[in-house]
């Protein structure tokens, strides 16, 4: 029998935790553990966890860290506690539909994944908890894709909120990159790594769910990255030059704009041409941002420089 882990990051959401906690309790087969991962709360979540953990009839994990590392480090720190032959990074302001693990089999099984090393998992789609899909529909019901694909190829938004059942054996070697909070850099980079090297099997079903009409603001919110430091988003510009440029010629003003950023980002916060050249890992790369990103870029920043001296 397969036996998936269920990962879980938190810090400060003891008024949300019971939404994994319920879902998983409502899911009837048991082969699964969920890994809680505490950042250091300062609230009631070990207390909740606890009480949790002697109640039911699956396993609970439970890690404290003294202090806030941030979602990267608890999600790395958790990869190491997991013992499942797959697993799913939850949210703790999210649930699971009550036949999660139950799909995630069945398809494990139909697909063969056990013996397709060039996939890395399966990547089911949300819905939210009125039962209504997010996002855009596939453009078939199973596919062998990734993300960069069904974002360039087939027009999806890149910003879709999937489930994904990952091998353990193959996320062990993809770590999110820490910082210190409250920065954090995006998982899509490190996302967007693995997709180079690893498809996964995409299919239009659900099997999580996404609390977005209650009130209460989520963990992931796409405003989020109007907030984000210029560091950081020259980071996401540069890993989409590194990761995603095989998909040039179906969107090449996509990356014509983050060439662009990637020289405007690297002005605002210091970094000279020949660094984020070096930085750059292919020879596409290179040309694209010297040709390109590099006058875009410059012109960007002056304009934006020019529009802050107007206004002040």
């Amino acid at each position: 029998m397969l036996f998936f882990s269920i990962l879980t990051v938190t810090y400060n959401r003891a008024h949300t935790l019971h939404r994994p906690y319920n879902s998983l309790v409502r899911i009837e087969k048991r082969n699964f553990e969920w890994v809680v991962v505490d950042n250091g709360s300062s609230d009631a979540t070990q207390e909740k966890v606890l009480e949790w953990k002697g109640a039911v009839d699956f396993e609970i994990i439970y890690h404290r860290i003294s202090s806030n590392k941030g979602k990267a480090a608890g999600f790395n720190l958790g990869l190491e506690l997991i013992s499942g032959d797959y697993f799913i990074d939850l949210d703790s302001d999210d649930g699971l539909t009550e036949n999660a693990i139950e799909l995630a089999e069945q398809n494990i099984r139909r697909f063969d994944l056990c013996n397709l090393p060039d996939v890395c998992g399966i990547c089911f789609r949300c819905i939210d908890e009125r039962g209504d899909w997010i996002g855009e529909r596939l453009p078939r019901m199973y596919m062998c894709s990734s993300r960069a694909e069904l974002a360039h190829k087939y027009g999806l938004s890149p910003s879709i909120d999937f489930a994904s059942v990952i091998k353990v054996a193959i996320g062990k070697q993809f770590k999110l990159i820490e910082s210190t909070p409250p920065n954090h850099v995006p998982e899509a980079i490190i996302w967007r790594k693995m997709a180079k090297t690893y498809k996964s099997i995409f299919i239009d079903a659900s099997i999580k769910v996404a609390f977005r009409h209650d009130g209460i603001e989520r963990l992931t919110n796409p405003h989020d990255r109007r907030r984000q430091p210029r560091s950081i988003r020259y980071r996401q510009s540069l890993s989409i030059l590194n990761d995603e440029l095989d998909w040039f010629w179906f969107n090449p003003s996509f990356f014509f704009d983050h060439a662009a950023r990637v020289r405007r980002y690297a002005l605002h916060i210091g970094k000279g041409i020949g660094e984020t050249f070096s930085e750059l890992e292919s020879v596409w790369g290179k040309a694209l941002f010297v040709c390109v990103g590099v006058p875009l870029g410059w012109c960007g920043y002056a304009v934006q420089k020019i529009s802050i001296r107007n206004d002040a």
